[in-house]
Parts: structure tokens; sequence; C-alpha cells
């Protein structure tokens, strides 16, 4: 009988030793970093989430343009230094791209090697057809690629965001 008692008393030990063993263990998980590329399509999905493309007065055409947004990550994620750089000239539609921007939860995760202090730049196309959108879309990418020349090593991590009109039925 002691021997089965014993038997009973050291098999019941066991769990409760090896369930103290994993206490102490911890587990880490490591996320793949992100490249600068998905990590842009990424932001920008979610800038275009908070996007809404004015409605202008009944009497009046749609404005079309490109606002420029500068902004920086903070330390819990969310954008700051929310600035415009370059103006429409609307600002109903500078004013509905800052509110996007602003309105992101998170710009985590950051691609790997970017620093929270690193200035990012949105340019968000505002435009009421797929022709007028893709005659800005090549303004930026023009403009751009003069920064890039001008500022070497200088240049903000872009993104950019299209704000689509309502088709009209």
């Amino acid at each position: 009988m002691r021997k089965v008692l014993f038997l009973l008393a050291a098999a019941a030990a066991v769990p409760l030793t090896a369930s103290a063993a994993q206490d102490d263990r911890k587990i880490v998980v490591v996320a793949k970093p992100i490249s600068v590329a998905a990590w842009s399509t990424m932001i920008g999905k979610r800038i275009n989430a908070h996007l809404v493309y004015p409605t202008p007065p009944s009497n009046e055409l749609r404005a079309t343009g490109v606002s420029s947004v500068a902004f920086q990550c903070s330390e819990d994620g969310r954008p700051a230094g929310v600035a415009l750089l370059r103006k429409s000239g609307s600002r109903a539609l500078d004013g509905a791209a800052l509110r996007a921007v602003s309105e992101v939860r998170t710009l985590h995760p950051l691609p790997e090697g970017v620093h929270g202090s690193r200035k990012f730049r949105a340019n968000i196309i505002f435009a009421s057809d797929r022709a007028g959108q893709m005659r800005l879309a090549r303004e930026v990418a023009s403009e751009m690629a003069a920064t890039r020349v001008a500022e070497p090593g200088g240049v903000p991590i872009l993104l950019a965001v299209a704000a689509a009109a309502p088709i009209a039925r």
C-alpha cells in the first residue's frame, strides 16, 4: 500500500514541477520586417479609409488637385506633426487630406530601419475621373523625381493616395 501511495505522490508532483518550469519560459514573437513599399501600401489604405472627397455646393463643379501632407510617427504610432506641404487650391480638399492623415490610428509597424523621427509625405490626389487622376499622378511623379535629385538622402518616404469621386448614376 505504501508503494502505491508513494507512486501516486510522485506522479502528482511531476505535473506541478513541469508547470512551474513552464512559467519561467517566455514566448517571444518576432514579426517579419515590413518593406518600405509594403508599408507605404498599407498606410495608403489606412489614409484612404478616412478620406472623404468633399461634396461641393450643387451649383459648383467638384474641385480637383493634389494635397501633400507631411507627418511623422509618434511614440504611440499615431501621426504627429501633420502639416500641409502642398496646397491643392481648395481649402476643402486640403482639409480632407489633413483629416484623413490625422485620423489614422497607427503607423506601426514601421519599415525595417525606419524610425518615428523620419518624415513621411502623403500625396493625396483628388480627381473626378480616371483621366484626371492619371494626369495628376504623372504630375506628382515628375515633381518627386525632381525632388530626389535636388535633395538626395533628404527625401521623405512617399505615399500616394487617390480619392475617388462618387460615380453619378
